[in-house]
């Protein structure tokens, strides 16, 4: 079951059980304002956003070489800013490192570029994680349960057998990525979003964890 926002609406649907969730719009801000919920998580609750454009605006970007030389690039470390706009003093770049079965839990890393990282099993529980780049990034068995995940561009990443139970993921895109045994249990997504997974060929399968077939726990 997904919870879906119809952008520009202020409409939340829950989709394949009787629960539903509704939202308030704020026409000015573009925001969605949380009124009631039905099986939202905490994390999940705090945080809705509709961007209807950034996810697209950001295929294009463009990011500057690696920074090989810096023996500390690959270390995991959280944002003192705390903010989900992806602000920071400098880049957070991961891309290509070795970071499988790291605990990312509860992190504030949003804005981090993860493009061909290998970050297998990896645990993102509670992590604010928006406007990542992970396109091609190795996420086979990662846990998002809870994560704020919003404008995330997961373009051709490997996410077989992930968990993404309660994430938010409103505006996020997944082209061309291997969701076999992925679980969308209860997410949060915009209706765009959310047509454009369903096809995708490898949404298909059950997860290993949960035991929820894919398709169905997207309400495709």
């Amino acid at each position: 079951m997904a919870f879906v926002v119809g952008v520009g609406s202020g409409r939340v649907d829950s989709r394949g059980s009787g629960s539903v969730a509704t939202c308030a719009h704020d026409t000015e801000s573009g925001i969605g304002r949380k009124v009631s919920v039905g099986v939202f998580s905490l994390a999940a609750a705090a945080m809705i956003v509709v961007a209807p454009a950034s996810v697209d605006s950001a295929i294009n970007a463009k990011f500057p070489p690696i920074d090989r030389t810096n023996p500390n690039r690959c270390e995991v470390k959280s944002s003192a800013m705390g903010q989900a706009n992806a602000a920071r003093d400098s880049l957070f770049d991961l891309r290509e490192c070795e970071l499988s079965k790291m605990n990312f839990s509860g992190y504030d890393i949003a804005g981090v570029i993860m493009e061909n990282a290998n970050l297998s099993g990896s645990l993102f529980k509670d992590t604010i994680m928006s406007k990542a780049w992970a396109v091609g990034a190795n996420l086979k068995g990662a846990d998002f349960s809870n994560a704020i995940a919003d404008r995330v561009v997961f373009n051709k990443a490997d996410l077989e057998g992930a968990i993404f139970t309660n994430a938010v993921l409103s505006e996020s895109s997944f082209k061309d990525a291997n969701l076999k045994d992925t679980d969308f249990s209860d997410v949060y997504i915009g209706d765009f979003a959310l047509r454009n997974i369903c096809k995708n060929p490898t949404l298909r399968g059950e997860n290993p964890t949960t035991g929820n077939p894919t398709r169905e726990s997207l309400g495709c």
